[in-house]
């Protein structure tokens, strides 16, 4: 991205002439961030990639509650005809409704975990050009990715302050990020 004679060497990293402010004070903290991976991603853009992704994973969702939803009708109009008790015709439907339940957060959790470890992000993120990496910039494993994706499970818990930490924290970071020690950065 830029020229080498531009970049210094910081161990592993490179950090470029403009980021270098920000990682020497990072270092004098006893941090040590992805600054050479480009800057921190902001709120907004991180709202945005969410709400890409979140329609991906609507269109996943409604796709997998089709046989639920074909299953009901079908049941229903038999349960008509067959004199099938209500009391059983619902347990099946909650029976039902709960394996697609976890089938939905399954898919959900595998699209999270396999983006992040694979691609660097989500398909949302990648739209948009975010990468997540480590404290160190590197891309995340699968465990880390697993922790981040349960995380947001806590940031949800907050009733969505959570997500709102990006607003002040210094390396933009949600509550997931910090729960996973991970960054969003603009590539």
């Amino acid at each position: 991205m830029y020229p080498e004679q531009w970049v210094a060497r910081w161990g592993e990293m490179e950090v470029c002439a403009y980021c270098k402010p920000r990682h020497v004070a990072a270092l004098r903290e006893g941090r040590t961030l992805a600054t050479a991976h480009g800057e921190f991603a902001g709120f907004g853009v991180r709202f945005a990639a969410r709400m890409i992704d979140g329609v991906i994973q609507s269109v996943l969702n409604f796709a997998l509650q089709i046989p639920m939803l074909a299953f009901i009708s079908v049941g229903a109009a038999g349960a008509r005809t067959s004199g099938t008790a209500p009391e059983e015709i619902a347990a099946k439907m909650a029976g039902l409704y709960g394996v697609t339940f976890l089938l939905q957060m399954g898919v959900q959790c595998a699209y999270e975990v396999w983006f992040l470890a694979a691609k660097g992000g989500t398909p949302g993120k990648l739209m948009l050009q975010l990468q997540v990496l480590d404290s160190d910039g590197k891309r995340l494993g699968r465990k880390q990715a697993l922790g981040r994706y349960f995380g947001q499970f806590l940031t949800g818990l907050t009733l969505g302050v959570g997500y709102l930490l990006p607003l002040w924290d210094s390396e933009k970071r949600a509550l997931h990020d910090m729960v996973a020690d991970t960054r969003v950065m603009k590539q």
